[in-house]
């Protein structure tokens, strides 16, 4: 093949690329001065029958024509011809050269993107999907071999839209217009493609997918899945991800369509605004421990929080002699005490062999910690930051979420230390040793988090007030405790601190 002229203007020059569509080669154009470089397409059809071809002729048109209308973009290859030889009955694609890197190149050589890179990748990418879905084009392959960054600009863009692909693997029913057409590559394709069902949302979802291989260096295929949601579970290999572009990725690669943006536009959105102020973020992977061999812990019952003195906090400015305002200022540099729904043991279990629960646990469905009253958290420092509202949120959006990280192996003190702060933190703390000690954990499932309302913050404190809904699951021995792995749902008053350099959770205090 190499040297040869295909249709008396294009010769080729080296091999691109070859799959079990055909071949793809670097060719010149001897018809335009100076001789251009582009990319030449080959397809052998599958069967020389005169009825499989008539077919897959009329697919392969109909489909280069829709690649004619999307040319007009600079970041998407122009189709520069199509047709079919007459000899060989080949069907051939003709497109602009784009010189560049593939991202698989990229990945293949071991490196990784940060954030930044990922999010200027899925700002290009979103906005070249917005242009084919508003003309009624799905992309159906979107993976890292079919983004190039572009030489000279950087900019990412997308190629190879399919068309020889359709024809290959289509299932071609002779005498029947109806074709059923599951294109794509594993790793990168959901569920209702896989279906001959694609969707826009199918191609948000590959998307997502290559901007989590580009973050984590680990291809999709190798994310361990929630074998009851069938969610990859991916979060626990990029650990650092911030709150709004994991909530952004999360969206991105749901399972399910219909929980998917619908929209490139609306992903592009968040990426470019701040996130809304209700989320819903999927549950950080967990690994069970050794199944124990001691019996079922006791039940744990919830009573009704204890009634807490009114909620004066660090805002109120008092007056007096010195004596008294001292201990004012004492009293008013904590957070309000706060009013969990605590954990109290019942009688244990005879000769369980295991430690009981702590009054005061966090594992999962509760949120607040009761603070002594005089108790001082971790000492502030002298210059905070500014907080707003959106970014306090953020912060308990991101406790929530690493909850997976928290109380299951291997059980993160690290990231606990950096989101919590003084009693709270201690209390937690605790948490995780009882659950180690019996060798027990949770897992979760799907959470939300609303803001609402009552953002109130002076120089090195801050509250607001937010509904938590959360879904843990506790395992004990192996066994699922089902008191303890119902639905919750709460209104609570959160209060930060800024201490050792940063803000920090101090209390959750659950509202009636």
């Amino acid at each position: 093949m190499l040297g040869n002229i295909i249709d008396g203007r294009y010769r080729i020059e080296k091999p691109l690329g070859r799959g079990g569509f055909g071949h793809t080669y670097l060719a010149r154009d001897l018809r335009i001065p100076g001789e251009p470089m582009c990319v030449v397409k080959q397809l052998q059809p599958a069967s020389s029958e005169p009825a499989y071809l008539q077919v897959a002729s009329r697919l392969f048109y109909s489909e280069a024509e829709v690649l004619a209308k999307l040319g007009d973009h600079d970041r998407i290859p122009r189709l520069l011809a199509y047709f079919q030889d007459p000899v060989t009955h080949g069907f051939f694609l003709v497109e602009e050269y784009i010189p560049g890197e593939t991202l698989g190149q990229y990945l293949a050589a071991g490196q990784r993107f940060d954030q930044i890179q990922v999010r200027q990748l899925l700002t290009d990418i979103l906005e070249l999907l917005a242009l084919i879905h508003l003309r009624g084009v799905i992309h159906r392959d979107v993976k890292p071999d079919n983004l190039i960054r572009r030489s000279g600009d950087g900019r990412w863009v997308l190629i190879d839209f399919g068309a020889i692909k359709q024809i290959t693997q289509s299932q071609l029913h002779l005498g029947s217009a109806e074709q059923t057409v599951a294109i794509g590559t594993p790793g990168y394709i959901p569920a209702e493609q896989a279906q001959g069902k694609p969707r826009p949302s199918s191609d948000l979802y590959a998307l997502g997918m290559v901007a989590l291989h580009a973050l984590t260096g680990v291809h999709p295929q190798q994310f361990p899945e929630d074998p009851q949601t069938g969610t990859a579970q991916w979060q626990h290999l990029a650990p650092s991800l911030t709150p709004p572009l994991l909530q952004v990725l999360t969206r991105m690669t749901h399972p399910y369509w219909q929980e998917r943006y619908a929209t490139a536009e609306q992903v592009h959105a968040d990426l470019q605004t701040p996130p809304s102020l209700a989320a819903t973020v999927l549950p950080t992977v967990v690994l069970a421990p050794e199944t124990p061999t001691a019996t079922q812990p006791a039940a744990l019952e919830t009573p009704k929080p204890p009634c807490t003195r009114p909620a004066v906090g660090p805002w109120l400015i008092g007056a007096g002699g010195a004596i008294a305002m001292g201990s004012l200022l004492a009293w008013l540099v904590a957070p309000t005490p706060i009013s969990p729904p605590a954990l109290v043991r019942t009688t244990p279990t005879p000769n369980s062999g295991r430690t009981p629960m702590p009054e005061s646990s966090d594992a999962g469905e509760t949120l607040g910690q009761e603070l002594s009253d005089g108790q001082f958290l971790a000492t502030p420092e002298a210059a905070a930051p500014p907080l707003t509202e959106v970014e306090a949120l953020d912060l308990l959006r991101d406790f929530i979420a690493a909850k997976g990280e928290f109380f299951a192996p291997p059980f993160d003190q690290t990231r606990l230390r950096e989101l919590s702060t003084g009693q709270d933190l201690e209390k937690r703390l605790g948490t995780q040793r009882w659950l180690r000690e019996n060798k027990a954990f949770y897992t979760y499932g799907t959470f939300e988090v609303t803001f609402e309302g009552a953002f109130r913050r002076t120089s090195l404190e801050a509250s607001f007030r937010a509904s938590i809904r959360e879904t843990p699951t506790l395992m004990v021995g192996g066994e699922k405790d089902v008191s303890r792995s119902q639905p919750t749902r709460g209104r609570y008053e959160c209060f930060l601190t800024y201490a050792d350099g940063r803000w920090r959770i101090a209390a959750l205090n659950e509202l009636p």
